[in-house]
């Protein structure tokens, strides 16, 4: 079945911590500007080679040959800024590999995946203001009377997996390969992509 972006956004979207923070008017609206955003990335880049991309943004590639977890999250890649606006990506090609397995991809389609991911988070704190700090804020609750606000972090992921989707062309964002993978594991249920697609088209009343 084709799954729409706004579907694998809106799951995306789920994940915030303050997702119940959000006007349920209003999450059709946090998605599609996420995803306007990564779009709008993905072209203005120059280039259609990944690794051309970091060469030109002096961004440093690190290989780790196991696993990566952080906590109980399980970390295929990860994007981290160094002083004087150094940057380098570490990836997991263990996690690489078992991902590439589930999805029916080849070890070097799943890695070019990851490096654009992380290439656009690189994107949004050096070249643009990170994409949850571009969207409304959303009220919490007030404390002895002072109105807090929030932001919704998920939003960069949706950017990102956005950006990952038009710069390599992908049929559909990348997020949906994770979903199959934890399905695969049997740490979602086999059902669980028809089911929240379900629910979102009662809670949407969209595909």
């Amino acid at each position: 079945m084709a799954y729409s972006d706004e579907f694998l956004g809106y799951l995306e979207l789920k994940q915030d911590l303050l997702f119940n923070k959000i006007p349920p008017e209003a999450r059709k609206s946090y998605i599609t500007q996420a995803l306007e955003i990564g779009q709008e990335a993905a072209s203005q880049v120059s280039t259609a080679s990944i690794t051309r991309l970091y060469e030109q943004a002096s961004i440093k590639i690190v290989k780790v040959e196991k696993s990566g977890q952080l906590f109980k999250t399980k970390l295929r890649a990860q994007y981290e800024e160094g002083p004087n606006h150094t940057a380098k990506v570490t990836y997991y090609k263990e996690s690489i590999e078992n991902l590439a397995r589930s999805g029916g991809l080849s070890y070097d389609q799943a890695l070019k995946i990851h490096l654009a991911h992380e290439f656009f988070h690189y994107w949004e704190m050096e070249k643009a203001t990170p994409v949850n700090e571009q969207l409304a804020k959303v009220k919490l609750t007030k404390v002895f009377g002072w109105q807090r606000y929030g932001t919704i972090l998920r939003t960069s992921e949706i950017a990102a997996n956005a950006f990952t989707k038009a710069f390599l062309k992908l049929p559909f964002l990348p997020n949906l390969y994770d979903y199959q993978y934890l399905m695969t594991t049997k740490e979602l249920p086999a059902d669980w992509l028809t089911q929240a697609h379900a629910a979102y088209q009662d809670e949407v009343g969209e595909n």
